[in-house]
């Protein structure tokens, strides 16, 4: 793995371990060639994506029961899911669960 990347992906992993998941944000864009191609990636890649889950997701919740996986990528920020949900007035708890560590 080229250096960079293993430094991008070791952020990765220590920011979803601490539940800081704008890092994970971080760590992805520090990967890119500049910030146009970061803001790029964030927008077609994750903002855009949350925003169409959102539309399928809602429905689900409704019903209730539902159970929501994402990548972390997909959970911090002003477009992220969390704050979507909330937007739409949704109660977004989120539980930590302790890593296990073979």
């Amino acid at each position: 793995m080229h250096p960079s990347s293993l430094n991008a992906y070791n952020r990765a992993v220590a920011a979803i371990a601490s539940g800081h998941y704008e890092d994970v944000n971080a760590a992805v864009d520090s990967l890119a060639a500049n910030a146009a191609d970061a803001a790029r990636h964030n927008r077609v890649m994750v903002s855009d994506r949350n925003h169409a889950w959102l539309k399928r997701l809602t429905p689900w919740l409704d019903e209730g029961g539902a159970f929501v996986n994402v990548g972390a990528a997909h959970l911090s920020g002003q477009e992220g899911l969390l704050t979507l949900l909330a937007a739409h007035g949704y109660h977004v708890e989120v539980i930590e669960l302790p890593a296990r560590v073979d």
